[in-house]
């Protein structure tokens, strides 16, 4: 063996390093199987002088979806298992604890390490939320500047901390998780990392959060799967207090460990989310362990009519946009406008006045269709 690559980060980024041509890790391990049977077929017979032949791999190449396949026992000897064959370069993504010991152990001078680095927070980030903040997140001024200052310790060369947990707090639908897009937006990730805390319960969150078997989902292998470096933590305050020593290392360190995987979130905005209105509600909601390890508490506030009509105006054309060119040919603008201005004050929250916006256009267009 020549090489061994261990990559942790997203798919898109480890297929970078992949050569062209390789055999899949499941692929091997039928290969494998198949000629152990074949073994066991020849030992039962009287004149056993069977020698397997050994399989020639140029490229092997394991994906992280695909340690789900390998049975407890592959996993445990998997470095015996490469050995038993002619394997020049493997190239693992996201391998557990497991398996990277008993490489380390039987192949360490030909192992290398990459670790996917994130964007940093650098000052030009923050020069791009002060521009855009306003345009894409209306209402919430106040909430740009805090949002600024906890995040300017990041861009400091000699900052002890190289992450940033922020809670962001307030009625629904006013702008906390779409301030997460924001930022991810600006950072050119497609897709924020969102986990939703209120599903954490029961016991069977247990395993999914401090590790289970490999052909289980855990937090932490989708954490080291994630494109984005922004990290949303969902109704954090709903999730079962039994699960909040998971994060107590997370918040401290930037680092989420289970009995499977270790992840850092080094240049990562942790963002947790909750719908209380007041600090002292958090407070006592979350307990003074996981309250006094944020970074941050950032509070949001309730829409006002002149924010709302603001809104109504963004969200409006946005969606008009959508629209075909038949579609358009059925919606009065100004007769649209009207009606909706005159009911925006009823309505509390941004989703709530994006869900009006679009029911009233599709309305309008059935209306027409149907009534011809």
């Amino acid at each position: 063996m020549d090489n061994i690559i261990l990559f942790y980060g997203p798919y898109d980024e480890f297929k970078k390093h992949i050569p062209q041509n390789f055999t899949n890790l499941t692929d091997y391990i039928y290969q494998s199987d198949k000629r152990h049977k074949d073994i066991r077929i020849y030992q039962n017979t009287d004149s056993y002088s069977y020698v397997p032949e050994k399989i020639d791999i140029l490229n092997l190449v394991a994906f992280s979806e695909d340690y789900a396949n390998l049975n407890e026992h592959a996993i445990q000897a998997f470095a015996s298992l490469l050995a038993e064959d002619n394997i020049t370069n493997v190239y693992l993504q996201n391998p557990p604890y497991q398996i990277v010991s008993q490489l380390e152990k039987k192949w360490n001078k030909i192992l290398k390490k990459i670790n996917y680095d994130y964007k940093k927070i650098t000052k030009s980030f923050l020069n791009k939320i002060n521009k855009n903040f306003d345009k894409e997140i209306i209402g919430q001024t106040e909430v740009k500047l805090r949002l600024l200052s906890s995040l300017y310790t990041l861009t400091k060369t000699n900052s002890a901390k190289n992450f940033c947990v922020i809670l962001f707090y307030g009625p629904s639908g006013v702008g906390k998780t779409e301030t997460a897009k924001f930022l991810s937006s600006l950072m050119n990730n497609k897709k924020i990392f969102r986990e939703q805390m209120s599903m954490y319960h029961n016991e069977e969150f247990s395993s999914y959060l401090f590790g289970g078997k490999h052909s289980q989902d855990s937090f932490a292998k989708r954490l080291l799967n994630r494109k984005s470096n922004i990290i949303v933590l969902d109704e954090f305050d709903k999730c079962n207090p039994i699960f909040h020593s998971a994060f107590y290392q997370l918040f401290d360190e930037g680092i989420f460990k289970d009995k499977n995987y270790k992840v850092s979130l080094k240049n990562s905005i942790i963002i947790c989310t909750t719908n209380y209105l007041d600090v002292n509600n958090i407070k006592e909601s979350l307990g003074e362990p996981i309250f006094s390890r944020f970074d941050a508490i950032i509070p949001f506030k309730e829409l006002s009519n002149s924010d709302k009509e603001k809104i109504l105006k963004k969200e409006l054309s946005s969606e008009l946009k959508t629209l075909t060119k038949e579609e358009k040919k059925y919606i009065n603008k100004k007769e649209l406008e009207a009606f909706l201005n005159q009911n925006i004050i009823k309505i509390g929250n941004v989703r709530r006045i994006r869900n009006f916006i679009k029911d009233s256009i599709n309305y309008r267009i059935i209306n027409k269709i149907f009534n011809r």
